[in-house]
């Protein structure tokens, strides 16, 4: 099988489930972040199974996930473009400034979407998606089932930081986390002193 062979395929295939359009969208879509994955953590990313995983490298004529991966990436990697930076690391001291700012500005954008896509992939499971946002036009508040409004005070653009969203945002994921803790308090109270213990155990180890 020639790998610029299987890409194509991928692309062209017609005749997949849904779960294995989730698959395939996932993979052509980010294919950094894939070539550093296992089976289990693939099927994560793309709300799937692992065993949804093996059959889908299997319907490619693939033993499983590792041959698949050899496959594709062995051809993909002269075609694919400059690598996405570091996400931990994405400069060194020396990077000059304007690379600097594209590095992070890069790592910014397929954050974003990652998390667009992350949404989509939910909703089309039937899973409800909530969207914190001062924005509800904007792509993850179109997503939405549910909109946590946040105080519109903000410019999109002209400005030096986001002091207002920020505390806002906490504050709504704040209270949230509250009220989802009370719903059972006695057995989230346990759990927490538990942890508590175990942690000040560890650091007498």
């Amino acid at each position: 099988m020639e790998p610029m062979d299987l890409t194509l395929r991928l692309q062209r295939h017609s005749g997949l489930t849904q779960n294995e359009r989730y698959l395939r969208d996932y993979i052509l879509r980010y294919p950094g972040q894939v070539a550093r994955m296992n089976a289990r953590e693939l099927a994560r990313a793309s709300f799937t199974s692992p065993s949804a995983v093996i059959r889908f490298c299997q319907k490619f004529g693939c033993r499983g996930w590792k041959d698949f991966k050899a496959e594709l990436f062995r051809a993909a990697a002269p075609a694919r473009g400059e690598a996405l930076p570091d996400a931990d690391f994405p400069f060194t001291a020396d990077t000059p400034p304007a690379q600097v700012i594209d590095a992070v500005l890069r790592v910014e954008q397929e954050s974003l979407a990652q998390v667009r896509q992350a949404l989509r992939a939910a909703k089309a499971h039937g899973a409800p998606v909530v969207a914190v946002t001062a924005r509800p036009g904007s792509a993850s508040g179109m997503q939405a089932d549910c909109l946590l409004p946040l105080p519109p005070m903000e410019s999109n653009d002209a400005k030096i930081s986001t002091f207002a969203s920020a505390l806002a945002e906490k504050a709504v994921l704040d209270v949230r986390l509250a009220r989802l803790f009370q719903q059972d308090y006695a057995r989230n109270v346990s759990f927490v002193r538990a942890d508590a213990e175990r942690l000040v155990e560890v650091r007498l180890l």
